[in-house]
């Protein structure tokens, strides 16, 4: 995805490698080249995949933030804890961690917890999802949407 985001051009092949069909202009940036990246991914269109329990993961909402940052090439400034209320304090009750505010010395979450339903029953684990809430998620996209929209 980033090399056809930077490059501005994808080729996706069909037919086990006999034919393609090109996105993009050729332009750093062209997001068509980007979407189709993305959509047409062995990962995306793999029916194999949607069936399998272990497939896929969960990242912590910390790390989701700051790669989100990262990927929109934040910067900081002297003012920017002060300006904007998720990093001055709210991040823990808004996604549901935050830096050093750990509720136990080990971590945010038991290394051992399974969520209920096909999760239990396939004895897969997934500590990350032990923050996970429908709070904590719509204060996650609530907070993503406001960088977007506000900026930091």
């Amino acid at each position: 995805v980033a090399r056809a985001f930077q490059s501005g051009s994808y080729l996706h092949t069909y037919n086990s490698g006999r034919s393609y069909i090109a996105f993009g202009k050729g332009k750093w940036g062209d997001l068509a080249s980007t979407a189709a990246a993305i959509l047409l991914d062995r990962e995306a269109t793999s029916v194999v995949l949607n069936a399998d329990p272990s497939y896929g993961s969960l990242k912590e909402p910390l790390i989701k933030v700051i790669g989100f940052m990262r990927n929109m090439e934040f910067r900081r400034t002297p003012y920017s804890k002060l300006q904007h209320g998720m990093l001055s304090g709210g991040l823990a009750t808004k996604i549901g961690q935050m830096v050093y505010e750990a509720p136990s010395v080990f971590s945010f979450f038991t290394p051992n917890f399974s969520p209920p339903g096909s999760f239990s029953k396939s004895s897969i684990l997934s500590p990350e999802s032990q923050v996970l809430s429908p709070i904590t998620a719509v204060g996650m996209t609530n907070g993503l949407f406001s960088l977007i929209d506000k900026g930091l």
